[in-house]
């Protein structure tokens, strides 16, 4: 949408800094409030997000400013959501097993990330190549993603409550 570099970079900017502030909005709201609803509301922050960052193929949007709103909407809700997926994991694994699920996780991470980044370039540049507007694989990628983060949403009911133990008494 020839967004200037200015753009492109405050979008940026805007995701990685509300990552933060959901990070920090996370951890000082976990004692709380439960994980499925830190969950829940980080995903679906996500999901608002990446379908903004869909929206913006609309041309009727300006895209430099609702790129850096979707992204900073997105950016703040898997600040939310991450860590605490994360330390549902890791709870939910079998004692002495914390490690073993701790480096099937990074694994699982990096794995996602590079099968879609690669099947998305690959579907959008087919796209391209066939002479469609690469807008059209681009909405078809965001539509993915908008799909597993539905999925994701459905499955936060199976996420697990911490078993609180009560403060001693004096």
């Amino acid at each position: 949408r020839d967004a200037s570099m200015t753009w492109v970079a405050a979008a940026l900017t805007a995701g990685t800094l509300t990552w933060t502030a959901g990070s920090w909005i996370q951890a000082r709201t976990a004692a709380r409030v439960s994980r499925r609803r830190l969950l829940g509301a980080g995903l679906l922050g996500l999901f608002a997000g990446a379908a903004g960052a869909t929206a913006v193929l609309s041309p009727q949007l300006p895209a430099a400013a609702a790129s850096v709103l979707a992204w900073a909407v997105a950016g703040l809700g898997i600040g939310i959501a991450y860590p605490v997926a994360t330390l549902a994991i890791l709870e939910a694994a079998p004692a002495g097993r914390e490690g073993g699920v701790s480096a099937t996780m990074q694994i699982a991470n990096a794995l996602a990330i590079a099968l879609g980044t690669g099947l998305g370039g690959e579907l959008v540049a087919r796209i391209a190549q066939g002479g469609r507007s690469p807008a059209l694989g681009i909405g078809l990628v965001d539509a993915a993603s908008l799909v597993a983060c539905a999925l994701a949403l459905v499955a936060v009911r199976g996420v697990a409550e911490p078993k609180r133990t009560p403060p001693p008494t004096r």
